[in-house]
């Protein structure tokens, strides 16, 4: 039974989606504007050079949670990788700065975010400010 489920596990997450070969091909269209090897991006991600090469095939998907890390090393800002990679981004003018540079969980901590990951639209949410597109 334990090697049935492990199948099953094993097949839904070596599976290719739609939205991962999009997320996929412009990751390593960002990376090589870059100029950085496979190597050097998983390093810095940290993850493996096979697990670097598995999201640029289209088998995982760059979320909300993993955004900032992915951005902080392709060195670009979050809000631009974001859109490249087709999410929707909604950040509120007095925080915009805080997610492109390097003090965000400094930042973070001040503003009195649940989390690094809390997003724009909680944070604006919260304290009810505008939002900007």
């Amino acid at each position: 039974m334990a090697l049935a489920v492990a199948e099953v596990v094993k097949s839904v997450a070596s599976r290719k989606t739609e939205d991962g070969v999009r997320m996929g091909l412009e990751l390593e269209r960002v990376r090589r504007e870059q100029d950085l090897t496979q190597q050097q991006l998983a390093e810095r991600l940290p993850m493996t050079v096979e697990g670097y090469r598995n999201y640029a095939k289209g088998y995982g998907r760059v979320t909300r949670n993993t955004l900032p890390k992915w951005a902080k090393a392709l060195n670009v800002p979050i809000a631009d990788l974001a859109r490249r990679l087709g999410h929707t981004v909604i950040v509120c003018q007095q925080t915009y700065a805080h997610f492109i540079n390097e003090s965000l969980r400094v930042m973070a901590t001040a503003l009195g975010c649940r989390s690094v990951q809390e997003d724009g639209e909680d944070y604006c949410r919260r304290h009810q400010l505008a939002e900007i597109f």
